[in-house]
């Protein structure tokens, strides 16, 4: 109750006083969270990621790959190792000033300084300058600046204001609901229940975001809205594959699901044991509870991102190594969910998995996808499943929780290999880039810290037939602008 008031407070702080429009109409949209996090210091999840992409703008955002001016004027490359950026003299923040350099560069130190995660490629930058009130220069220790401007094209790099920043390192509630530079602010927040963005502009619709924790819907509740990407736990069961009334759509966005084990933790604290249970349990068996729209996966990247290698057979590896069962005593193995990455329906396939070796497995759920790693670690369980995707189609992300422990699942912890890490993200030549990606995935391989289960390489979606989504299935889901949405016109016949 004490943090929902004092997020209330804030809302009512910072949402008093500021424009809004009547919504030209509604767009309903169920998020696979019990709760979110706007705090851009935070770890992202993909629900938090698509509320905060309409209440910030960016310098800049991708899609279909290429980079798309937003609150940048211009981006100029001068050397390699040196970008300058002109921003737009019509980019304001919700309270009505405009975007200057001084609040770019803010942004950057504070983000630097007191992101938990994704710090590392922040570290690229040598030095930040203000040329003007609307210029500013960015050099780098490395010819990395269009690597840098690729990573910054993100969500996770808002725009903030100085001045907002400053209250904010005082009162870090206020980082829940920010003022940002996009075209909607909140006008309702009810933890585990909904949020309600409100348009700045004309024509623009609401957008009503409910919180659906067990991550999944069933037919009957499709039409309560107007955009669904969960899944549909009763389609096909009557016999019928499609949703009356919304179009079914496919996007190529991979998800990775795998199994970590708590290094901290005995067993697993022994690689050798790590090795045998990866190589002994079946994972045919939670595969098949997702059907045709998952294939197994082999290696610590899904195909199509950067760092995927073929030729790698993460499982076969395992039971090469695997020997007897690893002996927990009186005690029963603890199986953690990330309950956003894994529908309820369909996490009985990962539990029969662990089940076939240690009957009576217990169960626990992480609800808040922040700092999931260090939330994991707290639980004292045994193994957690977690899945994974990357905006960008790089292995950086899925690396990513070497370099923070924060994030850090599997309680394995090695400056050496967070260095490795980090320096990888400094490569700019593809190629190179995705040699070092391959030769660290087997390095975590040897070490038996994660299990690669499968990947479900689409993402499908339902698009309520009454509206058009120009646009959507270019770029990935929690990326798209709601505010593009449009009613379709009524046809009178006469």
């Amino acid at each position: 109750m004490k943090i929902f008031s004092t997020l209330f407070l804030a809302l009512i702080f910072l949402v008093a006083g500021l424009p809004t429009n009547s919504p030209a109409f509604d767009v309903r949209v169920p998020l696979a969270a019990r709760q979110i996090s706007l705090d851009p210091t935070k770890l992202y999840d993909q629900s938090s990621l698509w509320i905060s992409r309409h209440l910030h703008c960016q310098l800049v955002r991708k899609i279909q790959g290429k980079i798309i001016l937003e609150a940048a004027a211009s981006l100029e490359y001068l050397t390699p190792k040196k970008v300058k950026i002109v921003l737009k003299a019509d980019y304001r923040f919700q309270t009505g000033e405009s975007i200057q350099a001084d609040d770019l560069v803010a942004t950057f130190e504070f983000l630097k300084d007191k992101r938990e995660s994704y710090r590392a490629q922040y570290s690229m930058v040598d030095r930040v300058s203000v040329v003007d009130s609307r210029t500013i220069v960015f050099d780098f220790k490395k010819p990395t600046a269009k690597l840098f401007i690729d990573f910054f094209s993100t969500s996770q790099n808002p725009i903030l204001a100085k001045a907002f920043i400053e209250r904010a390192k005082t009162n870090r509630a206020l980082l829940e609901a920010p003022i940002g530079c996009g075209n909607y602010r909140i006008s309702e927040y009810i933890p585990s229940d909904h949020i309600t963005l409100v348009p700045l502009k004309k024509d623009l619709p609401r957008l009503l975001f409910s919180f659906v924790e067990k991550n999944q819907v069933t037919v009957a509740e499709v039409s309560k809205y107007d955009l669904v990407n969960l899944a549909i736990e009763d389609l096909g069961s009557n016999g019928k594959k499609t949703v009356s009334g919304f179009t079914e759509n496919r996007l190529f966005d991979p998800y990775h699901l795998v199994l970590g084990l708590n290094a901290t933790k005995f067993p697993w604290n022994s690689e050798a044991n790590r090795c045998s249970l990866f190589g002994l349990v079946d994972t045919s068996v939670p595969i098949q509870s997702y059907g045709a729209t998952a294939i197994p996966a082999k290696d610590l990247f899904p195909s199509g991102v950067v760092g995927f290698n073929s030729t790698s057979d993460f499982p076969t590896y395992y039971k090469g190594r695997a020997a007897k069962v690893p002996n927990l005593g009186q005690r029963p193995f603890c199986l953690s969910f990330v309950a956003p990455s894994v529908p309820v329906s369909r996490r009985s396939g990962f539990l029969k998995m662990i089940e076939t070796i240690y009957p009576g497995v217990q169960v626990k759920l992480i609800v808040d996808p922040k700092n999931f790693g260090e939330a994991f670690l707290d639980q004292k369980c045994d193994g957690i499943i977690i899945g994974f995707k990357s905006n960008n189609l790089d292995g950086a992300d899925f690396l990513n929780v070497f370099t923070e422990k924060s994030v850090n699942y599997t309680g394995f912890w090695s400056n050496g290999l967070k260095d490795k890490v980090v320096q990888s993200f400094d490569l700019d030549d593809s190629a190179h880039r995705a040699d070092i990606f391959k030769s660290l995935a087997r390095e975590i391989r040897n070490r038996c810290l994660i299990l690669p289960i499968m990947t479900v390489p689409y993402k499908t979606f339902y698009t309520s037939n009454k509206l058009e989504f120009p646009g959507i299935g270019k770029s990935i889901l929690n990326e798209y602008y709601l505010g593009s949405v449009l009613e379709k016109k009524q046809r009178i016949s006469i």
